[in-house]
């Protein structure tokens, strides 16, 4: 899967609702990840490759969360809903999973 659909069109209402009743029989989890995954959103909007992020754009966000003095416990929170979120994208071949943990002698994205 390549990254020729924007993130943007995989941001919309219903993308994101379809991810949220995907997580309804878990409805702290659905709550949790919604308001991750909303910051996420807002901070991505003020960056260069915002329409089409990378694995390197994640690191970006879990290094700027620990930089405005995030607890370690709140950035692994956070980053385990984008990783959630992109898995789940990537399931329904929607965006490629761009938060996922690549293993040593894997090619990045």
């Amino acid at each position: 899967m390549t990254n020729d659909i924007t993130l943007t069109q995989t941001l919309d209402g219903a993308t994101f609702d379809s991810f949220l009743l995907y997580l309804e029989d878990m409805p702290n989890t659905a709550k949790t990840y919604k308001s991750c995954i909303k910051r996420f959103k807002l901070w991505l909007k003020d960056q260069p490759d915002a329409q089409q992020p990378t694995t390197n754009t994640v690191r970006r966000y879990k290094e700027d969360l620990t930089k405005r003095g995030y607890k370690p416990n709140t950035v692994h929170l956070y980053m385990v809903a984008i990783k959630q979120w992109f898995k789940w994208l990537e399931s329904i071949g929607k965006y490629p999973n761009i938060a996922q943990v690549r293993q040593v002698g894997q090619g990045q994205p």
